[in-house]
């Protein structure tokens, strides 16, 4: 079998590898030594995981692949996630870290170093995570025909079949239950309150690497698009990965929010600090108008959005590029911070939550899309490039 594995195209061998989930790719590669090579070269591809040659050989990563392999194949027996199983991984998750901590001197050193190690790659399989729940559709990205979403809790399908002996909420996301699960065994072993600190400042030091990861990919896609001819580039959000990795992070965010690992403070800051610098363009960077016919004015043009001319080099703004972009990112914000908002009011409190800037934004973002009857109302009409259609 790995004899004809092996004589297949690579090509071929990816495009069959996307039915598959990162659990099948991991218990592939130990069937034999070259399919141990093809295995690994697939998730280079698929994950960015590199396992071929890493700069560094840690054998706390490969634990760390392999205990998330072992959830996703154990983890989840018709649809429904088997908290006994995600115990018994978090329990020797735990005690992996513990035996690797120095017996006397430096322990809170040692400590955050293999924290830190570990919720970096179970926060990049957070994203790939099969039990992430379905789209809330708030509004079709490729139509803008707004729809009636249904929420559903997201522990609302588990809730009953689940059994937790410490008595937290699930959320039915297996990677944030483990999450959970493995904060409150390491919280056992050490001294709570500096677990806890240190779990808590890695994870949201990995959440905004995680977006500033994602952000970076997301403005060089664009941003290399945008250089090509003014009516060449089809924008189609849905289609590029960037996309889906900001759904997936969104819907991370929201079971996250569930749990006790963060505050809706601390997505309120994530949220108001990422979506201003994650986004090419802002809600009042185009306004629409039906001044003598209905008319687009595009008040700042991104300067990174340029059409290059191959010939003379010379770079022209990309009006009618970011115009169509303007659009889709804008009813992104309104998908996104809908989605971070049911997530937050529907968290049990007992104080409510503080989501002043949040609310400001979507604010903002609700006002851009509205029809002005008139232009004259803003001092940057005069500079602003007019598209009439």
């Amino acid at each position: 079998m790995s004899n004809n594995l092996s004589q297949l195209p690579f090509e071929l061998i990816l495009k069959i590898s996307r039915y598959l989930e990162f659990s099948d790719i991991w218990y592939l590669s130990t069937c034999s030594h070259p399919l141990r090579i093809l295995s690994y070269n697939i998730l280079k591809q698929h994950y960015n995981i590199d396992l071929i040659r890493p700069r560094i050989i840690n054998p706390l990563n490969n634990l760390v692949h392999a205990a998330v392999a072992y959830l996703g194949r154990h983890g989840i027996e018709n649809k429904t996630i088997q908290p006994h199983v995600l115990q018994s991984v978090a329990n020797h998750m735990a005690m992996a870290i513990y035996d690797r901590l120095p017996s006397a001197t430096d322990r809170v050193v040692s400590l955050d170093f293999l924290l830190d190690k570990t919720l970096s790659v179970l926060l990049d399989h957070c994203l790939s995570d099969p039990t992430l729940p379905p789209d809330s559709n708030n509004c079709n990205i490729a139509t803008g025909n707004p729809t009636t979403p249904e929420y559903v809790p997201l522990d609302s399908t588990t809730k009953d079949e689940h059994i937790d002996i410490f008595g937290s909420k699930q959320t039915g996301v297996l990677m944030i239950d483990f999450l959970v699960a493995l904060n409150q065994n390491i919280s056992v072993l050490f001294d709570t309150e500096l677990a806890d600190e240190l779990h808590h400042r890695l994870l949201i030091d990995h959440l905004h690497r995680l977006l500033d990861s994602i952000k970076c990919k997301y403005h060089a896609y664009h941003i290399n698009l945008s250089s090509y001819s003014q009516n060449t580039p089809n924008i189609n959000i849905r289609q590029t990965s960037h996309w889906d990795d900001l759904k997936s992070f969104t819907k991370v965010i929201c079971a996250l929010v569930q749990t006790n690992l963060v505050t809706a403070k601390d997505v309120e800051e994530i949220a108001s600090y990422h979506i201003n610098q994650f986004f090419l363009t802002r809600p009042s960077d185009v306004s629409l108008t039906t001044q003598d016919g209905f008319k687009i004015l595009i008040r700042n043009p991104n300067s990174n959005l340029m059409i290059v001319n191959s010939v003379t080099k010379h770079e022209s703004p990309a009006f009618y590029y970011q115009w169509k972009l303007w659009l889709q990112e804008t009813l992104l914000r309104l998908s996104i911070m809908l989605d971070i908002f049911r997530s937050i009011i529907g968290k049990p409190d007992a104080s409510p939550p503080e989501i002043g800037q949040l609310s400001l934004l979507l604010q903002e973002t609700a006002a851009a899309v509205s029809l002005s009857k008139t232009a004259a109302e803003d001092d940057n009409t005069q500079n602003a490039h007019i598209i009439t259609t």
